[in-house]
């Protein structure tokens, strides 16, 4: 099928990427209609079509780009907390990646409907290979301790991440019994789990 006429590949490209990430964010793979990201992206089905095939591949191209937005949001971290004493480090990281997930709710809820809700083994397949290659990254963060792995307890804290990103006001003001802060509630709650689970065993 030939391009739509007068069509700006990339923005239109762009445009059906975000509403197919909320819509899949929300109905996930089999809740999802291709006409209902069309409709959102103010483009024709026929558009949709041409730019991503079908409806898998249209997830596939939004698995892909949420996992090209965290590797960059990755590299910018370890920019971030480079020059911090190592001790401060985890903290530091902990509250990059919790402010990333809360600033783009569609995507976090996206990835955390894929790892853990999906039904399509192609498509969790699909997501745990993307989730290796940062797990391996964010692994490497940690100093390692040769008596306690540390990929587990990243990818706990990812999906605790994740999902508390998704809290509402009321949610995160159950951590902490400050009163309109529950931002920083979610951050100091976030640092505090890391600093247990990623500390290093002292027990011989």
């Amino acid at each position: 099928m030939a391009r739509p006429p007068d069509a700006d590949p990339d923005k239109t490209k762009r445009a059906i990427l975000d509403a197919a990430l909320h819509a899949f964010s929300m109905r996930g793979l089999s809740g999802t209609r291709i006409r209902e990201v069309a409709q959102a992206a103010g483009v024709t089905d026929a558009s949709v079509h041409h730019y991503f095939g079908n409806k898998e591949a249209l997830h596939a191209a939004c698995v892909d780009a949420c996992f090209q937005a965290m590797f960059a949001i990755g590299a910018d971290m370890i920019g971030h907390i480079a020059g911090l004493p190592e001790g401060d480090r985890v903290a530091a990281a902990v509250r990059f990646a919790a402010r990333a997930a809360r600033a783009q709710p569609d995507r976090s809820r996206f990835l955390l409907r894929a790892f853990l809700f999906e039904e399509s083994e192609s498509v969790r397949k699909r997501a745990y290979d993307a989730q290796r290659e940062i797990v391996k990254a964010a692994s490497g963060l940690v100093a390692e301790d040769p008596r306690f792995g540390r990929r587990l307890p990243v990818v706990a804290l990812g999906v605790l991440i994740t999902r508390l990103a998704l809290a509402s006001d009321q949610e995160c003001s159950l951590i902490s019994e400050e009163v309109g802060d529950a931002e920083a509630a979610f951050e100091a709650y976030l640092v505090a789990v890391a600093e247990l689970t990623l500390a290093p065993r002292t027990d011989s």
